[in-house]
Formats: C-alpha cells, sequence, structure tokens
C-alpha cells in the first residue's frame, strides 16, 4: 500500500491531474478537491479579508495522523494506491512539516506551469470567488506589502511568489529526497498526455496500462466573469444584473447534470450581461516585467529537474 499527494501548486493542472487518476482501478483520491487537511483552519477556504499572521501551532492541537488516515477508510482491496489533491501545501510552508512529520514516505506529486500565465490564471480565479478587488498590476505591485500584512494575503493573493517554484521546490526535496518527488509541467502534460500520465503511474507504482480514459480532458478551467459596465452604472441596474446571473446559474443546474457542460451553458447565457477573463489581456509591459522575474528562477528549475521548459522562456 503506497500513499501519495498531490501539493500543489494552484492553477497548475492539479485538478485535471486529479481528475485523470483517480478513475484507475488501483488508486483511490479522496473525492474531496482540496480537502487541506494540513493547512490551518483559519486560512483553509476563507472568503474574507482578514488581517495579521495566524498562530500555525494551533494546527497540531486540533489534528492528528489518524485522523488523516480516516479520510481514506473507503478505499477498496483493489486500490493499492491511495492520496489527495490540495493545491496550497507545495507554497504554504508548514503544511512541509506537517505532512513530513506525519507522512515521511509519502511520494509527492507536483505540477508547474508557466509561471507568469500561472500568476493571470490564479488572479482571475481570486476574482471569480470575490477575494481580489484590485487589477492585476495593482495586485502586483501590492503583493509584498499585503503578504506581510496578512496570512491570509499570503495564501490567497500572492501571484508571483507562488511562480518562484525553485525555491520551495527545493526544501521540499531536502524534506523527501529527489526520487520521491514527480514533477509534471503542464505544458507536458497538454502535449504529450499519454507519456506524462504513464510516468506518473510509474512513480505511483500501478498499472501504467490502465486509467487512461480521461486523457486530454480539460477541468477546472477558469470561469470568471464580472459584469460589463453598462450593468455597474447604477444600484438598480447591478441588482437588475445579480438577479439575472442567479437566474441563469439555476436555470444551467436544471438542465444539465454534468458539471463541466452545466457551467458551459451558464457562461454562454452570462455573455448577454458579463464579460469573461479572454475579454481581458495582461498589460505588456507588466507581463515582461513578470517575464524578467521570473527568469532566473525558471533556469535553475530547468537544471534541478532536466527540463528545456520549452516556450517558459518567451
Amino acid at each position: 500500500m503506497s500513499q501519495f499527494i498531490i501539493v500543489g501548486e494552484r492553477r497548475s493542472g492539479t485538478s485535471t491531474l486529479a481528475k485523470w487518476i483517480e478513475i484507475h482501478p488501483e488508486i483511490y483520491l479522496h473525492p474531496t478537491m482540496d480537502e487541506a487537511y494540513f493547512l490551518d483552519d483559519s486560512l483553509r477556504g476563507r472568503m474574507d479579508w482578514m488581517d495579521g499572521q495566524i498562530d500555525p501551532s494551533l494546527w497540531g492541537k486540533q489534528k492528528d495522523k489518524q485522523n488523516y488516515l480516516d479520510l481514506f477508510k473507503n478505499k477498496t482491496e483493489q486500490q493499492v494506491c491511495f492520496g489527495e489533491k490540495s493545491a496550497d501545501y507545495f507554497f504554504w510552508d508548514p503544511c512541509l512539516e506537517r505532512i513530513k512529520s506525519n507522512f515521511p514516505d509519502v511520494k509527492i506529486l507536483l505540477t508547474f506551469r508557466h509561471p507568469v500565465k500561472r500568476a493571470w490564471s490564479h488572479y482571475w480565479n481570486e476574482v471569480g470567488k470575490g477575494r481580489e478587488k484590485l487589477t492585476f498590476d495593482q495586485a502586483v505591485e501590492q503583493e509584498a506589502e499585503r503578504a506581510n500584512n496578512s496570512d491570509y494575503a499570503k495564501l490567497h493573493l500572492s501571484y508571483v511568489e507562488r511562480g518562484k517554484y525553485v525555491v520551495q521546490l527545493k526544501r521540499w526535496m531536502e524534506a523527501f529526497g529527489k526520487d520521491n518527488i514527480h514533477i509534471i509541467v503542464l505544458e507536458d502534460l497538454i502535449a504529450e498526455p499519454l507519456s506524462t500520465i504513464q510516468g506518473v503511474y510509474q512513480f505511483l507504482d500501478v498499472d501504467p496500462n490502465k486509467g487512461l480514459e480521461r486523457l486530454g480532458k480539460r477541468y477546472n478551467s477558469n470561469w470568471t466573469t464580472i459584469p460589463k459596465k453598462f450593468w455597474t452604472k447604477n444600484e438598480t441596474l447591478i441588482r437588475t444584473e445579480n438577479k439575472y446571473n442567479e437566474f441563469v446559474k439555476k436555470l444551467a443546474r436544471k438542465v444539465q447534470s454534468d458539471p463541466v457542460k452545466e457551467r458551459k451553458l451558464s457562461l454562454k447565457l452570462q455573455k448577454v450581461t458579463r464579460k469573461t477573463q479572454d475579454a481581458f489581456t495582461m498589460n505588456p509591459l507588466t507581463k515582461n516585467k513578470l517575464a524578467e522575474v521570473f527568469k532566473p528562477y525558471n533556469q535553475e528549475l530547468a537544471e534541478l529537474i532536466d527540463n528545456k521548459l520549452e516556450g517558459w522562456h518567451k
């Protein structure tokens, strides 16, 4: 019996990876995506702003190894490999120590993505959730200050710091060993799904020729929409747009039982009053600035994981 955790990074394909492998007959993946057991409860899933720093020592008083293992009590004898997906573990420092102290031999799965694209996707995801109120340029400019003043902001609104993958990776490799960490580059997963996923299965010691039915299907795309300017002119129009938006979501839910088709239908109907993320582009100056910030980190990462990271250097 082997154990694994998909530890991150956010907006880098963790959901797609999880959905692909959960159908493998030898794998039990916890059905709750981002269960985040090793994350501090005061931050886990939090949607409203919180100033200041949390007390990380509280986690150990509320959680223990057996409670975590109980999450997997429904696995079958056939499922010889079990684990979960929680995309915040990799970035949030205390999670590493908590996982290491409880499960020193766990297998670690990591997904990385072009860091500029990841930051942009992360930003719009937070806009959609209602956490982010600033423009992307403002959020990048104020990121360090917000993170210093708020652990909430550090965890949820770190668009740039999360993209310096090699900084965290070296810590995880030191803790778990390089051979116990398997890295999936999202661009590779998309371009070469079969060989990439079979590499994952070989790492997990399960049959690499099973669990291939979902290859190529994307999950957890960014569904964020924001009202068109006309609908934000006064309170009456805002209320009207909100009611229409809620009606559309309920209608899509009623018509479509498949979550992906439901979201697609909802998105199509919302376009009457709302814009999608695709209607916006990143400020070229900001894009170039971020590319320069990430450049040395990407180069070091490429050498460390022996991957040229084609396309990342643009």
